[in-house]
Parts: C-alpha cells; structure tokens; sequence
C-alpha cells in the first residue's frame, strides 16, 4: 500500500514515502514557529497512535518573549478533546540537531539519536509540565549562519492526547 490513501483499515499494511505529497511537511499546527509532516498513522492504527515529524520553522529566539511552547502539559484526550481516564504515553525521538526542554523547571538537552518518554496524564496533577524553549536552527534571528542543523524530531502519541497550555495568570486553555 502506498501512502496516496489514508490507511482505512487497522489490520493492512501501510507504508508512507518520503516522496509522496502527503508527506509534505506544512505549517499551520499547533505552534506556528514549526512545520509539520503527518505519516496517517492515526488512521493506520485505527485511532491507536498518532505518529509525527516535526521540524523547526524558525529560530526559538523569535518567538515573542523568547517562551518557546510555553509550560504545558499532555493529557490523554478522546476525539472531543476531553480527558479521558486511561493513561497514555508520549514519546519524542530526535532525529536531527537539538532541543531544550525544562521539565518540571530543570533543564533537559536532548540531541539526534536520544529518546525522550514525557508522561502524559489525566489530570494536570499526574501529566508533567514542561516547555520546550530552545532548538538547533541554522541561522539566528537576524539570518546570520549558525553552524547549526535545523532541528527535527518524531513525536509517537497513544492514545491521541490533548495539551493543556498555561497562560501567564496560570490559567489553563485546552488544545487538544
């Protein structure tokens, strides 16, 4: 099966080349300082894991007040973006250059080739909060080479989850 039809059917066989224009990457997601590339592993799996690529669109010292993606948390969410009370998983494997995180407020360097496992949760007191505030990007804010590649890396999500996003009052918006 090639990947120019979502994969209707949980039990076949599904394979996505980097070639086929659904693997474009796209802006538009949920942060707009990255790109995306959907691999229909949602549907592949029939709702079982969501699998993605994403891919830096732009230096983190452009984003406004330097936040990055803010603190946030996972939370394993159904199809109306409601919590749900399985547990789930999140996993981000780094494929290309580096990130930043600050997990509950200590700072993670994460580099291609290392495997990160961010709890989800049900509830905000059982999902851990993190920000990701940093990222290789070939140049800087101003254009200027950095030496650096362009950071890229795979988010394995199951079941789909929702992102509770925390405002600087500290009140919490749903994302899912």
């Amino acid at each position: 099966m090639t990947s120019t039809a979502s994969a209707a059917n949980p039990g076949t066989l599904y394979h996505q080349k980097v070639s086929a224009p659904d693997a474009a990457f796209v802006s538009g997601g949920l942060r707009s300082f990255f790109n995306y590339r959907s691999t229909n592993m949602l549907d592949a799996t029939g709702g079982q894991a969501n699998i993605g690529v994403v891919r830096a669109a732009a230096p983190s010292a452009s984003i406004p007040g330097n936040t990055g993606t803010g603190e946030h948390f996972h939370f394993a969410g159904g199809p109306d973006g409601q919590p749900r009370a399985e547990q789930g998983f999140h996993m981000v494997v780094v494929t290309k250059g580096w990130l930043k995180f600050k997990y509950e407020g200590a700072e993670t360097l994460v580099k291609a080739g290392d495997i990160v496992h961010q709890p989800i949760g049900t509830t905000e007191r059982d999902g851990i909060r993190h920000v990701l505030f940093d990222w290789s990007y070939p140049t800087d804010i101003n254009g200027n080479p950095t030496g650096e590649e362009t950071a890229e890396y795979i988010e394995v999500m199951s079941p789909n989850f929702g992102t509770h996003q925390f405002t600087p009052s500290g009140a919490a918006t749903l994302k899912p």
